[in-house]
């Protein structure tokens, strides 16, 4: 007997997801949304109307309202699927899907007169709940056709949106076809198992619970279209927008120019961390302005200033998302200059005063490497050559657009931070070391420890530099040289992106210099072999991406380990 004021709740629920949906800041739903939130509510509310029937008409009408209801919210789920997918229908083929409808609603409107829809109707009781008894006519496959080729239709326009990278995040689209997977298997469990009642308004009442959540996620994406559309004519402004949990959300073509790189960034997606500049920038003053601070900043790229500020975006009383603002401060320069200037006379002195300590802790840190080195039988002037790669290789990578979210402070902390790879071997066993012959499996573990270890000599060895990104960088550099893009490195086994930027550089570095420079326990191979080598193990130790990037480099590098380049 309970179960039919379960199918009373479940009415009365749709109800109240419509004043939900408006109750909690999304007052510009569309004519869509609400005309099939309202379709639910009656199709729900006409089955609890036939569960408390006790007449045939009373049963009949409940079913044809129902499955009028039904039908409708079918037609309007498609249109609303298709709108969060970006995927424009033709008025044409809306107006050929609202007629198809409207033929199936005509023959359950007449299923007492005739019998093409229903064969034969009756009614019953299953655990307390009227139902109608019935058998299906011929022209009963129309239905069939609407409901499993729309959730056909949902699924596919869902992964097409994301293989279009349309303004749909991969969670939407996951969510849109979990929901008609279930729906559709709900509509097939009754079917299969001869159950005489239906358990689609349960999933109905579940399927609205997931479109007003999709709903809130997509209004984000709106609101930022709304943002852009505002200010899309106006010259000379940006705006980066995301959500309350620091997931981006859009941005503008003039914040494209300052930050080509939020280009590869996806939607709905947290930066990711192996993007520098992003993270050093964008996400640091967003995390400022979270902390409190309401002070404004300044951006500069390809000889473009901007003065950027932060606001909090809201839906009535609740924090929504974060909207970042760059104002075209290019022509102003010279003013903005002026206060740089300012500042760099204030100080001059101390600034001489550290560039000479800076001067001292590099020669300092450089002979540091080479006492290292001077210990190590095997390498051979092995840190100079590195280091005069690194810078090569740099200098080519800046060129890569693919490249272009890096700063140039970056690559110079890459291209100093070289020099320290090898730090760790300070602690590593003069017998192992200074080993004269190949290493067998007890000495190749020893001498693995000299990543770890020298990750934390140069920690320590920079404790007091107050430049925290070179720290990170030589840190990086020591720790990570010698994963593998495809995890079989050490120590970590990191793999592909997960290894840091600066890492991957020096690996190809690192190794180039072993396979072209005579060895204890080997000649040295010619540059077509050492390339051949590179390039065969591409996407596999190395970076296929700056892999060849680095073949690129074969002209200077040759002119460097030429005779009078460097000698030994």
């Amino acid at each position: 007997m309970l179960l039919k004021w379960f199918y009373l709740a479940v009415a009365i629920l749709p109800i109240l997801g419509i004043a939900y949906h408006y109750e909690t800041g999304m007052p510009k739903a569309s004519q869509k949304q609400v005309f099939l939130f309202s379709s639910i509510a009656i199709a729900n509310y006409s089955y609890a109307m036939g569960c408390f029937a006790n007449t045939m008409e009373g049963v009949i009408i409940a079913n044809q309202l129902y499955n009028f209801g039904s039908i409708i919210a079918n037609f309007f789920m498609i249109m609303v699927v298709s709108e969060l997918c970006g995927i424009k229908v033709n008025r044409w083929v809306q107006r050929l899907i609202f007629a198809y409808c409207v033929v199936i609603i005509f023959f359950v409107s007449t299923c007492n007169n005739f019998t093409l829809y229903y064969s034969e109707i009756g009614y019953g009781l299953y655990h307390g709940v009227t139902y109608m008894a019935k058998k299906y006519g011929p022209l009963h496959i129309l239905l069939l056709i609407l409901v499993f080729g729309s959730n056909l239709y949902f699924v596919a326009a869902a992964m097409f949106a994301v293989y279009k990278n349309y303004k749909i995040s991969v969670r939407t689209a996951i969510l849109i076809i979990i929901m008609f997977t279930i729906t559709t298997i709900s509509y097939a469990f009754t079917r299969i198992l001869h159950i005489p009642i239906d358990i689609l308004p349960f999933t109905n009442v579940i399927n609205m619970g997931l479109l007003i959540y999709i709903f809130r996620r997509s209004n984000m994406y709106d609101m930022t279209a709304n943002v852009l559309n505002i200010y899309e004519k106006k010259s000379g402004y940006g705006c980066i927008s995301f959500d309350k949990n620091k997931r981006y959300m859009g941005c503008n073509d003039f914040a494209l120019k300052l930050y080509p790189s939020l280009k590869t960034v996806a939607i709905d997606s947290i930066i990711p961390k192996s993007d520098h500049r992003l993270n050093n920038e964008i996400v640091s003053w967003l995390n400022k302005w979270i902390n409190g601070s309401t002070s404004e900043f300044i951006a500069e790229y390809d000889g473009i200033t901007a003065i950027c500020s932060m606001q909090t975006i809201t839906a009535g009383k609740r924090n929504i998302g974060y909207l970042i603002e760059l104002h075209d401060a290019t022509n102003q320069k010279k003013y903005i200059n002026l206060l740089k200037n300012y500042s760099k006379e204030l100080e001059g002195q101390v600034e001489h005063k550290n560039e000479k300590l800076l001067e001292m802790q590099d020669s300092i840190i450089t002979g540091i490497a080479s006492l290292v080195e001077s210990r190590d039988n095997s390498t051979g002037n092995h840190i100079r050559r590195t280091s005069e790669e690194v810078k090569i290789f740099v200098k080519k990578i800046r060129a890569h657009e693919e490249f272009a979210g890096y700063s140039e402070s970056f690559y110079s902390n890459v291209a100093k931070a070289a020099t320290l790879h090898d730090l760790g071997k300070i602690a590593v066993d003069d017998k192992v070391l200074r080993k004269p012959g190949i290493f067998d499996d007890a000495d190749y573990e020893q001498m693995k420890k000299h990543c770890k270890e020298g990750a934390k000599i140069v920690a320590e060895v920079l404790k007091d530099v107050e430049d925290e990104e070179f720290k990170t960088t030589a840190i990086n550099i020591a720790h990570y040289h010698h994963e593998r893009w495809d995890g079989t490195g050490y120590p970590s086994q990191l793999k592909e992106k997960e290894i840091p930027v600066e890492a991957r550089i020096m690996a190809l570095a690192d190794v180039f210099d072993a396979l072209v420079s005579k060895r204890c326990y080997k000649e040295a191979y010619s540059f077509d072999e050492a390339f051949k080598i590179i390039e065969e193990n591409l996407g596999t130790h190395f970076d296929p991406v700056l892999g060849r990037i680095f073949m690129e480099c074969r002209p200077e590098l040759e002119t460097l380990y030429s005779v009078n380049a460097l000698a030994e």
